[in-house]
């Protein structure tokens, strides 16, 4: 990622919030960042909540410690993603280079025990991203996780946008990559928005090369149904193929029963068949 980092400003974050209110079920609170590091985050999600709009977070827990658990667990979060990836050290370490494997699940396994202590309604997943490396780990990663009072998603893995042909090497061995040329649904239901204000197609735009707007100089109804994303959508409809920020993508779009049959079936694929997982799971305890 080569574009600037930062926070976005309480002021964008009123602005989208007031527009949103009563237009948008909820916001993911995240975008290629560690949002806990924004020194306001318990008043985004407050924000956000006080306007009936739904809230989650996906974090990868490294800086999740005591002062940060307490204000996400009094803020009203509605859900709670743990990307960790892995369930022993060697493993993490080379998934989550440059974490603290141990210091990372102690803050986890924290965050999950004030949630029960507190009776707090909120959804918490610990997601495990099945690959090459650590697919041996899934049952185990799953086991450990649900003990402690967790839901765990087993997610499939993907190339984003297809640019770096490294990730293939990641794919786990039952895995094909199928790229289709179906319409994408992203332009049509979703409004990814970068600290700065710009609005870009979806998240695998993570340097912000197709930019819509700006949510500082527009509001968002102005940029949901301008000019530039409308075009988007019409190049969707002749082909996303003929798009070069998408043509490499292999996000399959759920808009018709095929679509949903392949994803059905490479997700039970890919993650060698959620049901042998649990009779092997039963045979080993």
């Amino acid at each position: 990622m080569e574009r600037k980092v930062g926070f976005m400003s309480m002021s964008v974050v009123e602005k989208i919030a007031a527009e949103a209110e009563g237009h948008v079920q909820f916001v993911l609170l995240q975008a290629w960042g560690e949002s806990v590091m924004h020194p306001q985050l318990d008043k985004i999600v407050a924000n956000f909540k006080s306007r009936g709009i739904r809230t989650f977070l996906s974090t990868n827990a490294t800086l999740l410690d005591a002062n940060r658990s307490d204000k996400l667990l009094d803020s009203g979060l509605d859900l709670i993603i743990f990307s960790l990836d892995a369930v022993n050290e060697e493993t993490y370490r080379q998934l989550r280079v440059g974490g603290d494997f141990q210091k990372t699940v102690k803050n986890v396994e924290e965050f999950l025990k004030k949630v029960r202590q507190r009776h707090i309604d909120m959804f918490c997943v610990c997601q495990l991203i099945y690959m090459s490396l650590n697919k041996h780990e899934a049952l185990t990663f799953r086991k450990k996780w649900r003990e402690l009072g967790a839901h765990v998603w087993l997610k499939p893995f993907n190339v984003w946008n297809g640019e770096n042909e490294d990730f293939d090497k990641l794919h786990p061995d039952s895995a094909k990559k199928v790229y289709f040329d179906n319409l994408c649904d992203w332009p049509w239901r979703t409004m990814v928005i970068h600290w700065n204000g710009n609005v870009v197609p979806c998240c695998n735009d993570y340097d912000g090369d197709v930019v819509f707007g700006n949510v500082q100089q527009n509001t968002l109804a102005e940029v949901w149904n301008g000019e530039a994303i409308q075009s988007f959508r019409k190049a969707h409809i002749e082909g996303r193929r003929n798009i070069e920020f998408c043509k490499k993508c292999s996000y399959i779009s759920l808009g018709s029963g095929k679509q949903l049959a392949f994803v059905l079936l490479n997700y039970l694929t890919s993650l060698k068949l959620q049901t042998r997982f649990e009779n092997y799971y039963k045979q080993t305890i």
